[in-house]
């Protein structure tokens, strides 16, 4: 069942090994469109997107942008106002590594909200096993083990005293019959509604699908980023990967944020015991399955 009015968008960049799985799982949650904003990709995902609109009869509409610098928030700002415009009720920003965890019963709830409002979703960040060093047919269905605790902060994972896993943001979805302003990450609103939707929800969250994950985010995200850096701790993720990356340090950054076989990361010398959670595994194989049967497209 589609929800008629709700709709989801997403900025991506090199995402090829994940898009598909993650595009089938918010069509299989229900939203009506999904805008997939191409953020100058060069793996396949953008022809990846375009197939899978196809295949949708443009249920997945796929833009391009290509730019030296990243222009994350700009891109969603715009891309929301025009669903917005057209008169939908409930838009879902998400990311090309967060899994909303909402079921259509509750997107339908949200979309039939007769007050405009903001809700948010917070990570549960899920690991990789540290075997996973590239994309495979079978990796993103690897991830059991979920972080415990999750209050690192900016001081903390730099300073290598907490892994970059272990850290917990939130993220906002509205409806809305006015423009709005998205925050880089769309971790809030710079102008729209206040009130709240509803109660906070779960964002299922694999920020690192592989160990080449680390040397992307170092050499690939960063450069465009640091063009547009105000201050230091905006995106001061990838920079601090960046860092780490070009001072040899990749083993130990991974080793910090991939689980052993015992699920447990090994934080700078330090063991951290993660916590058995299979949800992510279920989400993304009814998402696989979903676009196998409905849409006759592999998931990798």
């Amino acid at each position: 069942m589609i929800v008629d009015r709700s709709a989801g968008v997403c900025v991506v960049r090199d995402c090829a090994d994940v898009v598909l799985l993650l595009c089938a799982h918010y069509l299989r949650m229900g939203l009506s469109r999904l805008v997939i904003i191409d953020d100058g990709s060069s793996d396949g995902t953008f022809e990846r997107l375009e197939a899978l609109s196809a295949a949708t009869a443009g249920r997945v509409e796929v833009r391009r942008n290509v730019s030296i610098c990243d222009q994350q928030p700009e891109l969603f700002t715009e891309a929301v106002n025009a669903l917005i415009a057209e008169g939908l009720r409930f838009i879902l920003p998400f990311d090309g590594d967060e899994f909303w965890n909402l079921d259509r019963a509750a997107i339908a709830r949200l979309t039939a909200s007769g007050t405009p409002g903001v809700m948010t979703g917070r990570w549960v960040n899920f690991v990789q096993g540290r075997t996973r060093a590239f994309p495979t047919p079978t990796s993103l269905f690897a991830p059991s083990w979920r972080v415990a605790e999750r209050d690192a902060d900016r001081e903390t994972v730099t300073g290598l005293r907490r892994a970059f896993v272990e850290v917990c943001e939130s993220k906002v979805a509205l409806w809305s019959d006015a423009p709005v302003g998205i925050c880089r990450g769309q971790h809030g609103l710079t102008a729209g509604p206040a009130a709240a939707l509803g109660p906070d929800c779960e964002i299922f969250h694999l920020p690192l699908r592989h160990k080449s994950e680390l040397t992307k985010r170092a050499l690939n995200y960063e450069p465009r980023r640091a063009l547009i850096r105000e201050a230091a701790i905006q995106s001061w993720q990838s920079s601090f990967h960046r860092d780490m990356v070009l001072d040899g340090k990749t083993d130990l950054l991974w080793a910090a944020n991939s689980a052993d076989s015992r699920g447990r990361l090994d934080v700078y010398g330090r063991r951290v015991q993660l916590v058995r959670d299979r949800r992510l595994q279920r989400l993304l194989m009814r998402a696989a399955m979903h676009l196998v049967a409905r849409y006759r497209l592999s998931p990798v």
